[in-house]
């Protein structure tokens, strides 16, 4: 072992890959129940090309493509909600980065 900062720093990016696969799979898993809530409700014709054409389901991949382009439009339109008071209560400075969490 070389040092303990270096053995923190692994630990540390250990820690993050983990988390990122954990936020990766519960993101996946809310495309999934979202494509499934859209069936019937969203129309084709307004959503990316889907190969192989589905059967009413849409995929994953529109769904994301879809909540990209409108996310913020969709949340504008909910001001009640907590997460768009969270957003707008955030300041407009550009965010800092803290140099202590950048992986070396």
């Amino acid at each position: 072992m070389k040092t303990e900062s270096s053995r923190k720093k692994v630990l540390e990016t250990v820690c993050a890959i983990e988390m990122h696969m954990v936020l990766s799979c519960i993101a996946v898993g809310i495309l999934q129940i979202l494509s499934i809530r859209f069936m019937g409700k969203v129309s084709l014709n307004r959503l990316r090309c889907q190969i192989p054409p589905s059967r009413g389901r849409i995929s994953e991949t529109a769904v994301m493509d879809y909540l990209r382009k409108h996310f913020f439009r969709l949340l504008n339109q909910s001001p009640e909600l907590r997460i768009t008071q969270i957003i707008q209560e955030q300041p407009e400075d550009k965010p800092k980065i803290c140099e202590d969490l950048l992986a070396s």
